[in-house]
């Protein structure tokens, strides 16, 4: 009777309304961020015959990196080049592509060797490709992003408010670790619900905080922060490239890839690479790492003057704020790279229960809900929530700007109808 007229109904209330307006987005979510966690392994079981040489005698030397992409270029007439990756290894092929007319890009596969094209792929049909737009904002523009950003925040307060219900009340394991089995099945059901997400919280937790970095407003306020206090990943990457200086005479050609290659190899680009064409007239080349797995502090990142062929900016691991290092690292264990394959197993089992989760709770309610009712916890009026409390939410509102938003909204909302219904 105790937890019947506490807080607990409230919890519950709030637990309840959330799953049932986030559940079928974050469903989407945890798929494809499943997919784009295999991203590599489901690319080589697509395209391995055209990632990888069938036919390895000897390895390639004196590789003509400007007639690759030359050899690119028939199979895309009028094709302008818009990244490069050189083959990294004996079997590996070259990787072209091209922007067409259409703004369309097309990676074509060039065995180094033969200087022959063995085929293409349009990387706006890649399923990793898609899978990563959706995971980020439903192929939805701005509002889908925001909307994502929501999602995982309130998934975030699911599992908090989750934990608290699923907090033992009473002494022994069974409800807590172990499932009631032998009572009724709605309490068998809860447990199957609840235990798998209390013993996974803590790495659901990571995986959706390390992924905020990327969202519309939480990631927007932490780069403000991190470029305030000088400690932020540089922009130089991803916004504000270096430019190059203006031609010194009209129509000068750019430097050839060959020059770009045999600068990344001086400037110690050891793993595979990346070349990315200058943005605009007067942008800089990009040679970025192709090789973001645990070795973090062996990325760095060049630019290149598109003319001269002179290096404008070199960016390494102890160049880069103590917040950039930390969110770098934070993305490269939400993408399962940071400890190999353990981690990729792991956030994978965490997906499976939040998955999982997602479907037990939509099982419960449709088991508890009565005909013609959304069956929804009823609320308690006159409940003072205990300083813990009080202070678990308003950290979660000011820790998650957007969610703390909502709940406002969600909370004005329900004061409203209450108040229509007692008129």
């Amino acid at each position: 009777m105790a937890i019947r007229d506490g807080l607990y109904p409230t919890i519950w209330r709030w637990h309840f309304y959330a799953g049932i307006l986030i559940t079928p987005i974050m469903l989407v979510m945890a798929i494809t961020g499943g997919i784009y966690l295999f991203q590599h392994e489901i690319e080589d079981a697509l395209y391995g015959e055209l990632f990888y040489r069938q036919d390895v005698r000897q390895p390639v030397s004196n590789v003509d990196h400007d007639a690759i992409v030359n050899a690119a270029k028939k199979e895309l007439p009028g094709g302008i080049l818009n990244s490069y990756r050189p083959a990294h290894g004996i079997q590996e092929n070259a990787r072209v592509t091209l922007t067409d007319t259409h703004q369309q890009r097309t990676t074509i596969m060039v065995n180094p060797d033969t200087l022959t094209a063995v085929g293409s792929i349009n990387d706006s049909w890649r399923l990793t490709a898609i899978a990563k737009q959706i995971h980020g904002g439903l192929m939805a523009g701005t509002l889908g992003e925001v909307l994502v950003e929501l999602v995982a925040c309130w998934t975030i307060i699911m599992i908090v408010s989750g934990l608290y219900l699923w907090w033992p009340r009473i002494k022994g394991l069974r409800g807590a670790l172990i499932p009631r089995l032998n009572q009724s099945s709605r309490i068998a059901w809860r447990d199957f619900h609840a235990i798998p997400g209390f013993l996974l919280s803590v790495w659901m937790l990571v995986i959706i905080a390390t992924g905020l970095p990327w969202s519309v407003v939480w990631g927007n306020l932490l780069d403000q922060f991190a470029i305030g206090i000088n400690q932020a990943f540089p922009q130089e990457v991803f916004s504000r490239r270096p430019q190059s200086q203006p031609a010194t005479i009209p129509g000068q050609p750019q430097v050839s890839v060959n020059q770009l290659v045999h600068t990344a190899h001086q400037n110690g680009f050891h793993h595979g690479f990346e070349i990315q064409s200058p943005w605009g007239p007067n942008g800089s080349f990009a040679i970025m790492p192709g090789h973001h797995g645990r070795d973090l502090a062996g990325n760095r990142y060049l630019f290149v003057d598109q003319y001269s062929g002179s290096v404008l900016l070199k960016i390494e691991w102890q160049d880069i704020g103590a917040i950039g290092q930390a969110t770098s690292i934070g993305i490269s264990l939400h993408e399962g790279r940071l400890f190999g394959r353990s981690n990729q197993i792991i956030n994978l089992i965490a997906l499976i229960v939040l998955i999982w989760m997602g479907i037990s709770g939509m099982i419960l309610w449709l088991r508890r809900k009565p005909e013609g009712s959304l069956g929804a916890p009823k609320a308690r009026r006159g409940i003072q929530p205990s300083r813990a409390l009080s202070i678990t939410v308003l950290t979660l509102a000011i820790a998650l700007p957007l969610a703390g938003l909502s709940m406002l909204c969600v909370w004005l909302l329900d004061k409203t109808l209450n108040r229509v219904r007692a008129v």
